[in-house]
C-alpha cells in the first residue's frame, strides 16, 4: 500500500524516503539513476495517489548498482529454498540483504530467513 513517506520497489520492499535520501537535492538519490528514479516515481505517485492504495514499484534501472542487485538475486535463486542466510558488509540501512530477502521469499514462501547487516557507523545501522 501507498505510504507518502516510502520507497515502494519492485520487490515490495518499502524503505523510509529520508534514508534513500529522496528529500534531500544534490545527495547520491541526484546521481544514482536507479535511486533517482525511484524517487521520482514516488513523487509522481504522491501527487496522485491515496495513503494505503495498492502501488508497484519499477523495474531496476540498470546503473553501477546492477551487480549488487544481480548478486542478491543470485543468492536467492541459489537458496535450497529451506533457508536463506545474508551478510551484507558496510550495509548501511541493508538495501542488498534486504532485496535477497524478498526474492528468496518470492520463490520459497516458507523459507525461513537470516539477515545480518555490518556497518562501521551506529547511526546508520539498526540494533
Amino acid at each position: 500500500p501507498f505510504d507518502p513517506d516510502a520507497l515502494v520497489d519492485w520487490l515490495g520492499i518499502q524503505t523510509n524516503i529520508s534514508v534513500d535520501d529522496c528529500v534531500v537535492t544534490g545527495r547520491y538519490y541526484a546521481v544514482q539513476p536507479s535511486r533517482y528514479f525511484a524517487c521520482v516515481h514516488h513523487r509522481r505517485l504522491a501527487w496522485n495517489t491515496s495513503p494505503g492504495t495498492e502501488v508497484r514499484g519499477q523495474m531496476p534501472v540498470i546503473d553501477d548498482e546492477y551487480p549488487q542487485l544481480q548478486a542478491a538475486l543470485n543468492a536467492a535463486l541459489a537458496s535450497d529454498g529451506t533457508r536463506f542466510v545474508a551478510v551484507e558488509l558496510g550495509a548501511w540501512y541493508g538495501p542488498w540483504a534486504m532485496r535477497a530477502a524478498a526474492a528468496a521469499r518470492q520463490l520459497h514462501p516458507n523459507i525461513d530467513i537470516r539477515l545480518v547487516g555490518v556497518d562501521p557507523s551506529k547511526e546508520k545501522v539498526a540494533d
